[in-house]
């Protein structure tokens, strides 16, 4: 094991004393978890989406501030979408119909809609994000 410090705001903190009342021991079986069900779902998402639609969603969540309260729902995505789409014209830009891409995004799972938003922001994270890459793990 490797030891890690971090600090948690108290509602993640109150959350996880749900699962038990030692904190550290909550936040390893979340992580396990987690990453478990992030490679989970990007295993679900692979194939719904065209390498166009991918390098759209991209566009989309370019200087995107999570809030990871609402972002269980493809709703989230849908907004974030039509925003897109309506203020820069960032979907339709990159050759995609805005109505397509929403129809493959409704029907996401909460977990889906999650991690495939935590993916888009985490590509423009990355110190040289490539768009191959995305696409890759994506479709």
């Amino acid at each position: 094991m490797r030891p890690v410090s971090i600090r948690l705001d108290e509602a993640p903190v109150e959350m996880l004393t749900e699962l038990s009342d030692k904190i550290s021991a909550s936040a390893q079986t979340v992580i396990n978890v987690f990453t478990y069900l992030r490679r989970g779902t990007i295993t679900e998402l692979k194939g719904r989406f065209k390498a166009t639609e991918i390098r759209a969603m991209a566009e989309a969540y370019k200087n995107f501030k999570p809030s990871w309260q609402i972002m269980s729902s493809s709703l989230a995505i849908i907004e974030t979408i039509v925003a897109a789409e309506k203020y820069k014209t960032l979907i339709s830009t990159q050759g995609c119909y805005v109505d397509d891409l929403i129809a493959k995004v409704k029907p996401l799972t909460s977990a889906q809609a999650l991690i495939l938003q935590l993916e888009l922001i985490s590509f423009w994270n990355h110190p040289t994000p490539e768009i191959k890459t995305l696409i890759k793990a994506l479709s």
